[in-house]
């Protein structure tokens, strides 16, 4: 089963809306994993456009940027798991 935010889900684009939900499903194949992990598993599977603009949105200023540029990087996965653990570090120290 799946549950959403209705209030926010439905504020969204049709694009957007499919994103979450591949975000989503990507919780539900690969539980062991993060949410970055699920962000991946929704480029992986098209959303990369819509997920990208989204996260970027959503975080909001250098912290959206960097946590964009890492997920744009979901084809090599060491790298793009790289660059999210120093966008996390800098957001966990207060630096973003």
């Amino acid at each position: 089963m799946l549950y959403v935010n209705g209030e926010t889900f439905f504020a969204m684009s049709e694009d957007e809306q499919l994103a979450v939900v591949m975000h989503e499903v990507g919780h539900a194949v690969q539980p062991e994993g993060d949410c970055f992990d699920a962000d991946m598993f929704a480029c992986r599977h098209g959303e990369e456009t819509t997920l990208v603009a989204e996260r970027a949105k959503h975080y909001g200023g250098a912290a959206g940027s960097e946590y964009a540029a890492a997920l744009q990087r979901w084809k090599d996965p060491r790298t793009a798991r790289e660059a999210f653990a120093i966008c996390r570090g800098k957001k966990l120290a207060g630096v973003l």
